[in-house]
């Protein structure tokens, strides 16, 4: 299964668009569309379903279209990018207060987790 960059440049590229046509259809900037691309930034479920709309396709993943394997790697691919993310966030707060990096990461991640344990209280019916 493609991740979801790999997709967008796919079908852009499909439908004969260039990144600044696309961005300019969905007015945003070519960098961002750029990033998209590239796997560093990952559209919102809005945008993705902008970006579906221009292009033709469906890049929206609804229940039981996509099979468990693929939901595995999609959670593998986006667990890696927040690794990413968060060591940058870390290396910035320890860059702005007394924290070491990893006194940082470990903040950020203790407040991740948390946010996550109050999303799924959220969702309890």
């Amino acid at each position: 299964m493609k991740a979801i960059n790999e997709k967008i440049k796919e079908f852009r590229e499909d439908a004969g668009l260039t990144q600044s046509e696309l961005a300019d259809r969905m007015g945003i900037s070519e960098k961002t569309i750029q990033r998209y691309e590239k796997g560093t930034t990952i559209p919102s479920t809005s945008q993705l379903k902008q970006i579906g709309d221009i292009l033709g396709q469906n890049l929206i993943i609804k229940e039981g279209n996509i099979s468990e394997g693929e939901l595995i790697d999609l959670v593998i691919q986006n667990n890696a990018m927040l690794s990413v993310s968060l060591d940058a966030m870390a290396e910035l707060l320890a860059s702005s207060s007394k924290k070491t990096v990893s006194e940082a990461r470990s903040s950020l991640a203790k407040a991740v987790e948390h946010r996550i344990e109050i999303l799924k209280g959220k969702n309890k019916t």
